[in-house]
């Protein structure tokens, strides 16, 4: 039986044998806190059933490990790794992949949209990084939901969190290749679950950046905690999948993010003849670590809740408004001080939705017609 689990965790040890390759069968490598060893060898390339590999503390690792297809958790905080290779797209099974506090990384590679299968990508803390790869150009050939297909040559729809807190040297356009990659992914997903894909499982993903301000493509926008949108009449269950979720969320310098935070949404549906009825989510989890225990900008926590429930009561036929309420918590979902949302925005999601990208790109068909 192939063991499931090997540490070396905290050995002191400069170098991992070559030799390594002849432990085909281990599933799970933890090497974390060894910050003596050097890069691992290219022989763990043979570990043909290596699914998870840790090397967080690790802090003279310099180089990406040349880890096989078969990976699908890489954990590589507080290294010194400056990039990705583009080979990474071999590695279509990776589900997570974390650079937390790496504060010499700088590269992401545009394969990195290439793996259908990510859901979990933080690179919270590495300060040097400043691009996001430019996908815009392929997606904006696709329109709406209603043509786009469940599963895109680019990205897959899933759910996910991308974390980026802190990587204050992002700039706009790399802000706008990662809502036009988030919300494609988002875009992806709704239309997956509400085909009643059986292996498509429901839940609120998410990602955040830096920023004060609430992007221009969501129409309903306010300088404080909360928006009331007015769905539209005879909107049928169907053409609504639910609400993509903005918030900006500021950060006080005594702020302690040791502990963690969380966004909290609540909606109250109304109309004039009832009372309203009440549903909330949690999204942009970001969990406290040790070594980063301060925010240090005001940041913006996105989010996509596909609203089943309503769905399924047929909440959007019922009322006429819906107001959303945010704030923020801990991890215990008690409310947090010295951190407040200042600005919110939503946008309903329809199957007819443009995507982000023909939102920030001109619309070249149009100019071409005479």
């Amino acid at each position: 039986m192939s063991p499931s689990f090997r540490t070396y965790q905290r050995i002191q040890v400069e170098e991992f044998p070559s030799s390594v390759g002849h432990l085909w069968r281990i599933s799970s490598l933890d090497l974390s806190n060894c910050g003596r060893l050097k890069n691992l060898p290219s022989t763990i390339h043979k570990l043909a059933c290596l699914e998870k590999l840790n090397l967080s503390g690790c802090s003279t690792i310099t180089e990406f490990p040349n880890v096989s297809c078969s990976i699908k958790e890489l954990y590589l905080d507080g290294t010194a790794i400056e990039e990705i290779p583009s080979s990474i797209e071999c590695c279509y099974k990776l589900v997570e992949l974390h650079l937390r506090n790496c504060t010499k990384f700088e590269i992401l590679p545009g394969s990195i949209c290439k793996l259908k299968s990510l859901e979990k990508l933080n690179l919270s803390g590495c300060s040097q990084f400043q691009t996001f790869p430019g996908v815009l150009e392929t997606m904006h050939s696709l329109r709406s939901l209603r043509t786009v297909p469940s599963s895109s040559f680019i990205v897959d729809g899933n759910i996910f969190e991308f974390i980026f807190t802190n990587c204050l040297k992002l700039g706009e356009i790399a802000h706008n290749n990662i809502m036009a990659y988030a919300l494609l992914k988002i875009q992806l997903y709704a239309k997956r679950l509400y085909s009643e894909i059986s292996s498509v499982a429901a839940g609120v993903s998410s990602f955040c950046f830096p920023g004060c301000k609430v992007p221009a493509w969501f129409l309903q926008q306010n300088s404080a905690a909360s928006v009331t949108i007015q769905l539209l009449s005879g909107c049928a269950s169907s053409e609504l999948l639910g609400f993509v979720l903005c918030t900006v969320v500021a950060f006080e310098p005594s702020y302690d993010a040791s502990g963690g935070f969380q966004v909290k949404c609540t909606y109250h549906f109304k109309n004039g003849h009832a009372d309203p009825c009440i549903l909330h989510c949690y999204f942009a989890s970001c969990y406290g670590s040790l070594h980063e225990r301060s925010v240090q900008s005001d940041h913006l926590f996105f989010g996509y809740d596909p609203c089943l429930n309503a769905t399924k009561d047929f909440w959007y036929g019922k009322y006429s408004e819906v107001s959303v309420e945010f704030s923020v918590e801990d991890m215990d979902n008690n409310p947090l001080q010295r951190c407040h949302v200042s600005k919110c925005g939503v946008r309903e999601l329809y199957t007819q939705a443009e995507s982000y990208c023909d939102f920030i790109l001109p619309d070249r068909e149009n100019q071409e017609m005479p």
